[in-house]
């Protein structure tokens, strides 16, 4: 959650600010308890590959649990409280380090200044540090809460994927039991009207069933279109066989047909039939009897 791009962008931003000839930032590992640097400004590839496998961790020298506890540090190369030998191997004479923190105190990362110049930073360079500390912790922050917003969301989606797909399955085994009974139970008897009022609430049961599953992958951004040439009159056929038990059971006169010819289209089938089903069901639900 500390991409590449934006630890280089904050390490020039502090070199420039600064006038110093060389920043570094580290980040927090939590599993090492460490500070780790992560990039640096200033230096040469080189000098960056000998620094990367470098840990630092409280008691290693002696601003670690000042740094820790949240407290910004500078001072010389030849003070005792970091390694001199580091210092003028890299050719730095002053340091300046400031604590990236997150909103609970926890610690984040490092921002650290060095220079050339055998002279202290000043009190308004410590005072710029610290503000690129503190907004490079809210950054970070808020870049590690969106990872773990979309993992969750990623999640989310998963378990929706596999619970639709499950719930279709018994829901396909009915209309395969009704379309057998339908065949032996003659029209226009109570075991026929009930047959087709179980039908419609199994219909309507895989429509929100459909409709979950096309929310789950509209969050993960794969939402898949099966286009197919199909008779009109098909979708119009589907549409009276779904509505008419609800229309029977609301006293409401309901007839789908057609007049002549209506061809072919080329669409997604169950996307089409997904949009006349919602507004059917709203006309319905706002239609009186009659």
């Amino acid at each position: 959650w500390f991409p590449p791009r934006e630890r280089a962008a904050i390490a020039e931003m502090v070199a420039r600010l600064l006038r110093c000839n060389r920043t570094l930032t580290f980040v927090w590992l939590p599993e090492e308890r460490a500070y780790a640097p992560a990039r640096g400004y200033g230096l040469t590839p080189e000098e960056e590959a000998e620094l990367a496998p470098v840990r630092f961790r409280a008691g290693d020298f002696p601003i670690m649990d000042r740094l820790l506890a949240g407290e910004t540090v500078s001072g010389m190369r030849d003070d005792g409280h970091v390694s001199r030998e580091m210092m003028e191997r890299y050719g730095s004479w002053s340091y300046a380090l400031a604590p990236m923190v997150g909103s609970h105190g926890e610690p984040l990362g490092i921002l650290a200044a060095y220079s050339r110049e055998p002279r202290p930073f000043g009190g308004s360079d410590l005072r710029i540090l610290e503000g690129m500390a503190r907004n490079a912790g809210l950054a970070l922050e808020n870049a590690r809460l969106v990872e773990q917003f979309e993992a969750a969301a990623r999640i989310k989606s998963e378990f929706i994927d596999s619970m639709s797909h499950e719930m279709r399955t018994p829901l396909n085994v009915i209309f395969g039991y009704l379309e057998m009974l339908e065949e032996h139970v003659p029209e226009e008897t109570p075991g026929r009207l009930l047959m087709e009022r179980i039908h419609h609430s199994a219909g309507a049961m895989l429509g929100l069933v459909n409709t979950l599953l096309d929310i789950g992958r509209i969050e993960t951004g794969r939402v898949p279109l099966k286009v197919e040439t199909f008779p009109v009159a098909h979708v119009f056929e589907d549409l009276q066989h779904v509505f008419t038990p609800m229309a029977r059971q609301r006293g409401i006169d309901f007839a789908c047909g057609t007049e002549g010819e209506l061809g072919l289209v080329t669409t997604d089938r169950l996307k089409l039939i997904e949009i006349l089903n919602n507004l059917l069901s709203n006309a319905f639900k706002f239609t009186s009897q009659g």
